[in-house]
């Protein structure tokens, strides 16, 4: 089997970072939806649409934070084949960015998830 050279290894460094990039936008969106669809549907909401929907964003959430997770993992893999090269590296970000994003991800999921109690409750 042959190795990978430097540049490949490049190249899976970059599409792994754009996954990584492409997962946070996917969260965003269907967490902004979330909320707009409960504030437009608010009055409207039964407890099983209710649970159905904060099921399904628990569920989705959940599955973007695993892939998030994942695409780390094989950044950090990546990084590590690299060095091992003796190639330079790329300066990996700051630990305060990986926090930033799990802040963000956790502020936000449960702000979305009171947001959708909240809606229920003025419905009942």
């Amino acid at each position: 089997m042959n190795e990978l050279s430097a540049g490949d290894l490049y190249d899976i460094l970059l599409s792994l970072v754009e996954i990584m990039n492409s997962n946070v936008e996917m969260w965003l969106s269907a967490t902004f939806a979330t909320l707009v669809a409960f504030h437009f549907i608010g009055e409207k909401l039964t407890k099983e649409l209710y649970w159905i929907a904060t099921i399904m964003y628990l569920l989705a959430s959940g599955f973007f934070l695993l892939r998030h997770l994942n695409a780390g993992s094989a950044i950090q893999q990546t990084f590590e084949m690299i060095e091992s090269r003796n190639v330079p590296v790329l300066p990996q970000l700051p630990e305060y960015v990986s926090m930033g994003f799990f802040v963000l991800y956790f502020t936000g999921t449960s702000c979305c998830l009171w947001y959708m109690r909240r809606c229920y409750r003025q419905s009942i």
